[in-house]
């Protein structure tokens, strides 16, 4: 193995090495992320909850933005309606109000085939005759 060989090697190995590390973090924190951690870890872990929680929150309101939201059992994306998913069944809980900054109006129905506007009662798209309903 050349020069060239065996800095790749080492690459790949430190790559390697990088994610078995990401891997026992990950699995140490998943065991450990309800308070079981010795004292050392404990500002880590709470930074990472912290962090978490966070990017929970900017989830459900951007999700809200767009008039959806994420099922906390399947995390399947609903509309933000949904009182139940329709991918498992499973019951939503309420959003709060805090991170809903305005529920988004309903999208106004449109053409499958062409993307234009349609009447609320439409059965056939005025623009291009696509049957609709």
């Amino acid at each position: 193995m050349g020069a060239v060989g065996e800095n790749r090697y080492e690459y790949n190995l430190d790559m390697n090495l990088k994610s078995a590390y990401e891997q026992l973090g990950k699995i140490y924190y998943e065991n450990n992320k309800d308070g079981n951690v010795e004292e050392v870890y404990r500002e880590a872990f709470e930074h990472i909850n912290s962090l978490y929680e966070e990017k929970q929150k900017i989830e459900i309101k951007m999700l809200a933005r767009m008039g959806k939201r994420k099922c906390e059992h399947c995390l399947s994306i609903v509309t933000i309606e949904s009182r139940f998913c329709n991918m498992c069944g499973g019951v939503l809980a309420e959003l709060p109000n805090d991170l809903v900054e305005k529920k988004v109006e309903s999208l106004p129905r449109t053409c499958m085939q062409c993307g234009a506007v349609l009447d609320e009662e439409a059965v056939f798209c005025a623009t291009c005759g696509c049957k609709c309903g």
